[in-house]
């Protein structure tokens, strides 16, 4: 299982960096793909193919306005195999929520670190590092 919003950022930085996609075209794809209605929130197969098909029709027709590297490439040979192995197939089968995040993971192993906050007052408050120990 993968970081969805991790899973969001790398595909957003190819579309715009690599690609050139402007904004808008960025929203609606990261919509169509990660939205409350999107391809990772497919209950069923059936459904998680009609939405698959209608993001590859709608980058297919953007692709068309750019010149050079195209994102349909790499939504079909790298992001389309990620979401199946690690968000959709688990979520399917009960393993894990499609928006899961890595936040907490990350939250305990700052404490595991001991990168703990202390509090010394209203004013003062900093993060205990490893170079506090």
């Amino acid at each position: 299982m993968l970081c969805t919003r991790h899973l969001k950022e790398n595909p957003n930085r190819y579309m715009e960096d690599e690609v050139g996609y402007p904004i808008s075209d960025r929203k609606e794809i990261n919509e169509l793909v990660f939205g409350e209605n999107g391809l990772i929130k497919a209950v069923d197969m059936d459904t998680y193919n009609v939405r698959l098909d209608r993001i590859k029709r709608l980058i297919t027709s953007k692709d068309e306005n750019v010149r050079g590297k195209q994102f349909l490439p790499y939504f079909v040979n790298k992001l389309v195999p990620t979401l199946n192995d690690f968000v959709i197939k688990p979520s399917l089968i009960g393993m894990v929520s499609t928006g899961w995040t890595n936040n907490n993971c990350e939250s305990a192993n700052h404490i595991k670190n001991g990168d703990a906050m202390e509090v010394d007052g209203p004013q003062q408050i900093h993060v205990k590092g490893r170079a506090d120990r």
